[in-house]
């Protein structure tokens, strides 16, 4: 009986072995910096990404506050000053 490719557990599991492309970076350059400044710099670009994100949200946020305000008239410049 001939074997297929899937037959044997080492074809079988062979493309779970494989690693990504990112990972292949992570990798070379993982084993390319000290341990402490890759895990700096990948601390830094996650932060910076967060803030990046919440600066993004906020500005919407006020956007879609304001927008709702003029929709419904509840606009600062309509109010009196007293």
């Amino acid at each position: 009986m001939p074997e297929n490719k899937y037959s044997s557990e080492k074809n079988h599991y062979a493309r779970e072995k494989e690693s990504g492309f990112l990972e292949k970076i992570g990798v070379k350059y993982y084993q390319q910096m000290d341990e402490t400044l890759y895990y700096f710099y990948y601390a830094l670009v996650v932060i910076a990404m967060l803030v990046i994100e919440m600066v993004v949200l906020f500005w919407l946020s006020l956007r879609t506050v304001h927008s709702l305000a003029c929709l419904t008239g509840h606009h600062h410049v309509n109010d009196a000053v007293m």
